[in-house]
């Protein structure tokens, strides 16, 4: 397994002219890089059901360790070309934490989960719930 390439997620999985498209939108500025990249998190996202940080930690870790994780889900007859990614991953959370000390498990779900900085303040936001929401759950 290599390194994740933006590029070939988005605009990579697009079709040819989309991808034209998107490489027009670049080159005439309606698109910035930043743009690009926050979409392609956005899809990481998407397909991985998770926050993509939490998805992309989650392959490095099987990555990392799959003589041991990916025997364990390739014994158990998990077919990564049968599954979503989001099921994948789910299959690859429930090995690792199999693998893992019952006693370093929490260290590494707050490690897993943990927003990266560039995150943190959106997270926040979006942790935080206004007085109106919190007394209608009261009600």
């Amino acid at each position: 397994m290599g390194e994740v390439n933006p590029d070939a997620v988005f605009p990579g999985l697009l079709s040819a002219d989309e991808e034209e498209l998107v490489e027009d939108m670049l080159y005439t500025g309606v698109l910035s890089l930043d743009q690009l990249d926050r979409i392609f998190l956005d899809v990481v996202s998407a397909v991985g059901a998770r926050p993509w940080w939490v998805t992309l930690r989650l392959v490095a870790q099987v990555k990392a360790n799959w003589a041991v994780i990916g025997a364990d889900m390739l014994v158990r007859g998990v077919d990564a070309t049968r599954l979503s990614l989001s099921g994948w991953l789910d299959v690859a959370l429930l090995t690792l934490m199999r693998h893992i000390r019952p006693e370093d498990s929490t260290m590494f779900t707050l490690q897993l989960e943990a927003p990266p900085p560039s995150e943190t303040a959106q997270v926040q936001d979006k942790l935080e719930m206004s007085p109106e929401a919190f007394l209608a759950l009261a009600g």
